[in-house]
């Protein structure tokens, strides 16, 4: 029973981060004043913008797949969820770099870290 729950736990999260991937893409499209809050300047990035697609089918869809994975105990959980874990790891080093080259703003760094963090211990909490 400890195990479907520590389930159930890992897919809430990977279920919020799909959710909240895409809000935050959107946000930033949307508000553009939202942008003085991780961004460096008021603009778009191309070099930035480029991350938007690979965020949403690799770290959106992947947290999607690995929730629903989570959710009925198949054997693939743990191993999408570490394939996420990967896409998260890769966005927290490409915000570490963009706040030391560029002058971002830390709240990126800080909610990435968050995010590889949470995303490490919950694919930590699915079965092998």
């Amino acid at each position: 029973m400890r195990e479907a729950g520590a389930s159930r736990l890992a897919a809430g999260y990977f279920l919020t981060q799909a959710a909240l991937v895409p809000l935050w893409w959107g946000m930033l499209f949307v508000a553009p004043a939202s942008r003085a809050w991780f961004l460096p300047a008021p603009e778009l990035d191309p070099a930035f913008r480029a991350l938007l697609l690979p965020d949403l089918a690799v770290l959106a869809l992947g947290s999607a797949i690995t929730a629903g994975l989570a959710l009925v105990s198949h054997p693939m959980a743990r191993s999408a969820a570490w394939l996420v874990v990967g896409a998260v790891a890769y966005a927290t080093a490409y915000a570490v770099a963009w706040t030391i080259h560029v002058g971002a703003p830390m709240l990126s760094t800080v909610l990435m870290l968050a995010a590889a963090g949470a995303s490490i211990i919950s694919a930590r909490r699915l079965s092998g």
